[in-house]
Order: C-alpha cells, then structure tokens, then sequence
C-alpha cells in the first residue's frame, strides 16, 4: 500500500481549513445585540420584536450557560408587576429585557451587555465548553 504523496495532503489540509473558515464565516450571527435594542420603539407589537430579533424570547448563546439563566431569571422577575409581562433574550454581546402591556405592546425596553453583568456570569466560549464536557462526563 502506498502512502499519500505530500502535494496531497497539503491540498487536503489547506482544503480542509478554507471549509472550517467559510463554514465559520456563514455561521448566522445573533441579531441579540445594542443594534437591534436601538431598533425597538415604544408600542411595537410582540411579533415585531421577536421578528427583529430573530425569534421568540429565549437563550440564543452558543453554550449552554446555566449561571447567565439564572441571574437573567431574577433580572427579569424584579420589578414585575401583574398587568405587565417580561421577556428576556439572551445573546452572546447582552441581554434585550422587554416589557408588553396587556395587548403585547412593548411599553420599556433595557439592555444589558454582556460585560455589565461580571466576568464570573459570562465565561469565554472555550471555558463554558469545558465546564459542559465536564458536566456530561460527570453526570453518569
């Protein structure tokens, strides 16, 4: 049996990093950042919101993260009052925090990045990714 020539495995290495990288570059970005926040005016409609958001509220992280869950859990809880309802999105640059009416009518909107809310709560992605393995592996 005869081995790959080098000219072979060159192309089949460089190759294999321009897919990585396309494949990163394609990837679709959150649209959960101080742009869209800017974009949401008093009295939009839910559907308009999660249209310009890119979805219904949720965690649209990479990573599972469950300390960012529970402080944005509280974050969204305080002040919570019974004829208003609270949703919160999760994205990798911040937190979109919308308040509706009952009509679903956007009456406040905050933003809270990623940085504001402590380094301990917003862990790079490698870290989260380890602290996940780590979690899958120790669970059985």
């Amino acid at each position: 049996m005869r081995l790959p020539s080098r000219r072979i495995l060159c192309i089949s290495t460089v190759s294999l990093v321009a897919v990585v990288v396309g494949a990163w570059l394609l990837m679709p970005r959150s649209r959960i950042n101080l742009e869209s926040f800017k974009l949401i005016k008093e009295g939009m409609s839910r559907k308009e919101i999660e249209a310009l958001l890119g979805g219904p509220s949720g965690d649209y992280t990479n990573w599972p993260h469950p300390k960012r869950i529970n402080q944005l859990v509280a974050l969204a809880l305080q002040g919570n009052e019974e004829d208003f309802v609270q949703h919160i999105w999760l994205g990798e640059e911040g937190v979109v925090k919308v308040v509706f009416d009952s009509h679903a009518r956007v009456i406040s909107v905050e933003f809270f990045r990623s940085d504001d809310l402590g380094e301990a709560t917003f862990e790079s992605p490698s870290k989260r990714f380890m602290n996940w393995l780590y979690e899958k592996i120790t669970r059985r």
